[in-house]
């Protein structure tokens, strides 16, 4: 054993001298003094404060269930009905009925909602359901093919609506916390949480056109979370879930490596968006960069 860890071990050992009551009395003397001072100190303003720091907090602290209580309000469930022409019998052509289910964002009280593109894409009857229950038919605004967005409108009459605010991707790193919530394969206003995986990812919109600076995420996004925020701590819309890495496999749901268009690449488009543009681009065969094995829009 070394000295230093002997005269540990022969100091927890020792026996305590015993206490004189002159040696009472000095420290009795010296706590009140000690009182005293820290008084006067705040009488006069000048006394130390000091605070509990949480890691993370200058950020903004990452409370969950806030967040959800925050976010949930301004999240709707969207529904669109489709059509589909299929070859039947004989080579007849019949009509094939389906429903895409997604997640929408509240951009205003107007009745503005924004969603993924794919999401609403051929749908002759499209249903918005808000927090509460109350449901309204919507018609489609304006889409973005090259960045798989849409927004949509509803009539807001009798509707209390609580708009999320949009974020921005700039100043967040590779860690920083997230959220999602949306309808996975429609179990309606469904939480998960992770951190950001990547940033400045370019994945492949249904169009073919690339999307530059998506944000990868390993909390859950399965279908039915496209049009959903992805959220930072403070409950800003961060990004639209819209796409999850499948690889080389045919799984269709969360794999841990989940992508969402940028909102501030949203934002430049928003006005126009909601003015009623609709643009298509031409599927192209470019592969963007960056891109690992498959994808498919949830």
């Amino acid at each position: 054993m070394s000295r230093r860890l002997e005269a540990r071990a022969v100091a927890y050992g020792r026996r305590r001298a015993p206490v004189t009551p002159a040696v009472a009395l000095a420290a009795l003397a010296l706590i009140t003094l000690v009182a005293v001072l820290l008084t006067a100190g705040a009488r006069d303003g000048r006394s130390t404060v000091v605070e509990r720091v949480v890691a993370g907090e200058g950020a903004g602290q990452f409370d969950v269930a806030a967040i959800y209580a925050r976010a949930n309000p301004g999240i709707v469930d969207v529904n669109a009905h489709t059509i589909a022409t299929t070859a039947g019998p004989f080579g007849l052509p019949e009509a094939a009925e389906g429903t895409e289910s997604g997640t929408g964002i509240l951009l205003n009280t107007r009745g503005d909602i924004l969603t993924a593109g794919h999401v609403v894409a051929g749908g002759h009857h499209i249903t918005v359901t808000f927090d509460g229950g109350a449901s309204r038919r919507a018609t489609v605004l304006g889409t973005e093919g090259d960045m798989d967005v849409a927004v949509l409108h509803v009539d807001p009459s009798g509707l209390e609506l609580h708009p999320l605010t949009l974020g921005s991707v700039a100043g967040l790193r590779v860690g920083d916390p997230v959220a999602v919530i949306g309808d996975p394969f429609g179990v309606p206003r469904s939480l998960s949480t992770g951190v950001i995986s990547g940033l400045h990812r370019t994945i492949e919109a249904p169009s073919g056109a690339a999307v530059p600076n998506a944000v990868q995420t390993d909390a859950a996004i399965n279908p039915g979370n496209s049009g959903g925020p992805l959220l930072d701590a403070h409950a800003r819309v961060i990004g639209i879930a819209d796409q999850i890495a499948t690889g080389d496999s045919s799984v269709d749901s969360s794999t841990g490596v989940g992508f969402a268009v940028p909102i501030d690449s949203v934002k430049t488009r928003l006005a126009q968006l909601e003015r009623g543009r609709h643009r298509e681009r031409r599927r192209t065969h470019a592969r963007p960069a960056h891109r690992t094995g498959s994808s498919i829009a949830t």
